[in-house]
């Protein structure tokens, strides 16, 4: 999907874009995550058992912020942990906590 549209909106030769695909050995990582995942759940108030989803990086509307809630309201129960910042926090504050989603969105800053 991210080649095709590289390939829509940018004047690059196909056969000079590489795709690189992200792996993850998940037998050396997954017990470590696990473990992690438990403790910031806990810090953050978020129930162990429910989804939980994670937006990370600067400029949260390229980002995708806005979607990321409209998602999140499909998903029930799930929680969302945005890390990071953007020079309009308190407009991303804001949208949050005037939803209905204010108690499932949360902000770890940097």
């Amino acid at each position: 999907m991210v080649r095709q549209e590289t390939l829509q909106h940018f004047s690059i030769a196909p056969e000079k874009l590489q795709v690189i695909y992200s792996g993850i050995d998940t037998k050396r990582f997954y017990p470590q995550v696990m473990r992690d995942r438990d403790a910031v759940c806990q810090k953050y108030g978020i129930p162990g058992a429910v989804p939980v989803f994670l937006m990370v990086g600067l400029g949260f509307v390229r980002k995708g912020f806005a979607v990321a809630l409209r998602a999140l309201a499909d998903v029930p129960g799930a929680h969302l942990m945005v890390v990071g910042k953007d020079k309009q926090m308190g407009r991303f504050l804001k949208l949050a906590n005037c939803s209905v989603l204010a108690d499932r969105v949360h902000f770890t800053g940097v």
